[in-house]
């Protein structure tokens, strides 16, 4: 698959980007794979539940960003939670497989949603497509130890993030179990992102864990 002109026949957009000049790590095939084996992440939607029960996601009123969005779990999430919002949820994503298979997956599973709140682009972390002040939470669910720049990823999430945006950082298990989560933290407060709240979070039935860090634009 050539990446640089990925594109669709529905309502919504793969959208290529070119700051980084980077090629993605994973391939077409390993979109595949990781689709069959963990592509409906439970730790995903109990991160959502909390974004929601927290009022970060409900009080939203123009954007949602998942970065590394992957199979589209948490906007699919969102969308179904908050069926009467009209904020629009967009995943980035930097495999272009990845957002095919996202926006298959939305399409098949919720046959009833608005598609044309999705919006979907094929970027990395440290070159977002969005214009300044655009949104009002990023999700980075397990996506900060797979960026290719740290620094560069957190400034251009504060770049694009609205005046008292949220970013939520979501880390399987405990932030005790990563050595790299105060790296994270350092970094982004470095980058204007002062931390909110840390909060670990736990589904019993599926024995699902993760905790989710909060991090207000200054």
């Amino acid at each position: 698959m050539d990446i640089d002109n990925a594109t669709t026949t529905d309502n919504s957009t793969i959208n290529t980007v070119s700051e980084t000049g980077e090629a993605p790590v994973w391939t077409a095939e390993t979109a595949d794979w990781y689709a069959a084996n963990f592509g409906d992440s439970a730790t995903n939607r109990v991160a959502v539940d909390y974004l929601i029960e927290q009022g970060f996601l409900s009080s939203c009123h123009s954007m949602v960003v998942d970065i590394g969005c992957g199979t589209g779990t948490a906007l699919r999430h969102i969308a179904e939670e908050l069926q009467t919002s009209k904020v629009t949820l967009m995943g980035v994503d930097p495999t272009a497989r990845m957002l095919e298979i996202a926006r298959e997956q939305t399409q098949s599973m919720c046959p009833t949603f608005d598609f044309t709140r999705f919006q979907w682009r094929l970027a990395g972390a440290e070159g977002l497509p969005l214009a300044d002040n655009s949104a009002n939470v990023v999700m980075a669910l397990d996506v900060l130890d797979h960026v290719h720049d740290l620094g560069k990823s957190l400034k251009e999430i504060h770049r694009i993030l609205k005046p008292d945006g949220t970013l939520a950082i979501g880390k399987d298990g405990s932030l005790g179990e990563d050595s790299n989560t105060e790296l994270h933290l350092q970094c982004a407060r470095e980058h204007g992102l002062v931390v909110h709240s840390i909060r670990k979070l736990a589904e019993t039935d599926d024995n699902v864990a993760m905790t989710v860090v909060i991090l207000k634009k200054k």
